[in-house]
């Protein structure tokens, strides 16, 4: 969801944090306040970080079922619904910074929002309600791919994992943001691909697919490619891996 006027929404949840009342809700303020003070995290770029516990405490309980919405002052979080449990006037999620963010720090505040629709057109007020984060992310290592030299941005997961398909025939070129160690292994399907003309430096992977010969329609998966990038620095909290789909040209 959307939110233009108070920033980007990660995402929402229906919660019933019915009280007692009659058919409206009273015009008075709600208090929040929120466990931890300020959400922290350290980890490295490409890495999936540790989901953080967060819980907010309401000073009372609307009198409705309400839509809670977290927003963004900027896009620091993994997008992804938004689990939320209740116990009494406190309920609690986990938040997981986004594993691509930049090197360096990222602080700012994420908003919390109750409201009685979907559309958040019928807020409750509340004072309170900005819980401050804190992230340090280190660089990390990051994989880019070219084939005939041409970007390929890959698919899938950005985080640790970068796949996509290509030609027998083709060459593909592998590009690392920091010195690694590089590991080739193929894995079998209808045929083994292999590869000609394998070269290797601290920061590139270069290799051509074995030209396919045989009469396999056009796109049929022939196997699969893996490299396995390692810093030379130390391994990484979660391995990254290159997956290449070779597929009849």
């Amino acid at each position: 969801m959307v939110l233009s006027a108070r920033g980007i929404a990660l995402s929402s949840a229906l919660l019933v944090l019915g009280g007692c009342g009659g058919g409206g809700h009273p015009p008075d303020t709600i208090e929040v306040s929120f466990s931890p003070g300020t959400l922290t995290a350290h980890f490295t770029q490409g890495n999936f970080p540790a989901a953080l516990p967060a819980s907010a405490t309401l000073s009372r309980l609307p009198t409705r079922a309400v839509y809670v919405v977290l927003v963004e002052d900027a896009a620091v979080l993994s997008a992804g619904d938004l689990s939320v449990s209740q116990d009494g006037n406190s309920f609690s999620t986990s938040l997981t910074p986004a594993c691509m963010l930049s090197p360096g720090s990222h602080a700012g505040v994420l908003t919390l929002e109750l409201c009685y629709d979907a559309g958040c057109s019928e807020p409750v007020p509340l004072s309170g309600n900005q819980l401050p984060y804190d992230f340090t992310v280190d660089a990390g290592l990051l994989v880019t791919a070219t084939i005939d030299g041409v970007d390929r941005p890959g698919q899938g997961a950005a985080c640790s994992w970068l796949a996509f398909d290509v030609k027998a025939g083709q060459e593909v070129q592998l590009t690392a943001t920091i010195p690694a160690s590089w590991d080739y292994t193929a894995g079998q399907e209808y045929s083994m691909p292999t590869v000609d003309g394998l070269t290797t430096s601290d920061t590139a992977w270069a290799a051509t697919v074995d030209a396919y010969c045989g009469s396999l329609p056009s796109g049929t998966t022939l196997g699969t490619l893996m490299v396995t990038p390692t810093p030379l620095s130390g391994a990484l909290p979660f391995p990254l891996n290159v997956s290449m789909t070779v597929v009849a040209p």
